[in-house]
């Protein structure tokens, strides 16, 4: 049998037992169910140990019940030895990313050559951000399965598809899109019929943005956003943005912290401060009474998020700065009250998605 990984002296510990054995059972149905990993395909653990988090997800998906692990640790393999590796694994091998930041070799991009290379990919990133308190809130985040939470969005991305006009309402604000919308794209983990298996992880999120921008019209209240350390900052008391023909022109009741990340943006991209991606997380495990701090898990929270800056590479806007310029998108999440799309509720803070 194989060792597990010595987790900072504290692998013994009741609390980190529990943790791994709840992301062990959550991985598993990842790989059963959203990678289709099969026994003849390898499990390549690619790791480090600078994060408890980082240790705790590497030794449970190194006690998987799979015939055919290999383990790394990033920090300790030269990079010409792991491009080796890499070049080395069989179409249809998992290469999985476990990284308290983000890996770095140079000019080397990582998600981009496994997949050149015909291998499916999970990435978990930024690890180092997420609070001790976060833990669980993460791990729980990673039960998220295609065929249960998928289907949310799948009647969702069709409902969007369609409507015509669509209101956000917190508590006495109203934000009008009087514009059809992009059409949405999920992140679900469903890669049927796809050339690219793998992603991010956790899941769970459906996004789109206004066809046309300047039919996004009026205010919404905001509970929390990435600070300038990149870590996502939660107000109890929300603040208001008030936005005009899809330009943030109002965040004068915001805190100093956001206003920091605005002066960030316009620095760079200008005066004009575009509002873009409609997103609604799917995710039931995280939300602003349980928060993870990386962004790039917080967005699949349960609610709506929109984007700042004038950076999307899905959605292109004529008008907007080409996309090569464009430097940020910064994801904003809105305590939001109720969701109307056309005559239909799609969402209520106390019931969620009522689709």
């Amino acid at each position: 049998t194989r060792p597990t990984l010595c987790v900072g002296g504290h692998h013994n510990s009741p609390g980190f037992r529990n943790l791994q054995s709840r992301a062990k059972q959550n991985i598993e149905g990842i790989l059963q169910s959203s990678i289709n990993l099969k026994e003849s395909e390898r499990l390549v653990v690619l790791h480090d140990k600078q994060c408890e988090l980082s240790r705790i997800l590497a030794s449970a998906y190194e006690i998987q019940d799979h015939p055919n692990i290999e383990v790394i640790d990033f920090d300790q393999t030269e990079p010409e030895r792991l491009k080796e590796k890499i070049n080395g694994y069989t179409p249809g091998d998992l290469v999985v990313m476990i990284q308290s930041g983000a890996f770095r070799l140079n000019e080397y991009r990582f998600r981009l050559e496994l997949f050149q290379r015909g291998l499916k990919n999970i990435e978990h990133v930024h690890l180092g951000l997420i609070d001790p308190a976060e833990y669980l809130a993460y791990i729980n985040a990673l039960d998220f399965l295609p065929n249960e939470g998928g289907e949310l969005g799948r009647t969702l991305k069709k409902r969007i598809d369609v409507a015509k006009k669509t209101r956000v309402y917190c508590d006495q604000t109203e934000l009008s899109y009087d514009t059809e919308m992009e059409p949405a794209l999920l992140n679900i983990g469903d890669y049927t019929g796809m050339k690219n298996v793998g992603g991010t992880f956790p899941i769970g999120e459906v996004f789109s943005e206004a066809k046309n921008l300047n039919g996004v019209n009026g205010e919404v209240l905001i509970f929390g956003f990435p600070n300038i350390e990149r870590k996502v900052e939660i107000h109890e008391t929300p603040f208001k943005l008030k936005i005009e023909k899809g330009i943030l022109t109002d965040w004068s009741k915001a805190p100093a912290s956001f206003s920091e990340i605005v002066d960030q943006i316009r620095g760079r991209e200008g005066d004009i401060v575009h509002v873009r991606e409609f997103g609604l997380g799917l995710n039931p495990h995280m939300g602003k009474h349980n928060p993870v701090a990386d962004v790039t898990a917080f967005e699949r929270q349960n609610g709506l998020h929109l984007s700042l800056g004038k950076k999307h590479t899905v959605f292109k806007k004529p008008g907007v700065m080409p996309q090569r310029q464009a430097r940020y998108h910064i994801d904003v999440f809105v305590d939001v009250d109720r969701i109307v799309m056309d005559d239909d509720t799609i969402f209520e803070k106390d019931r969620g998605f009522t689709v």
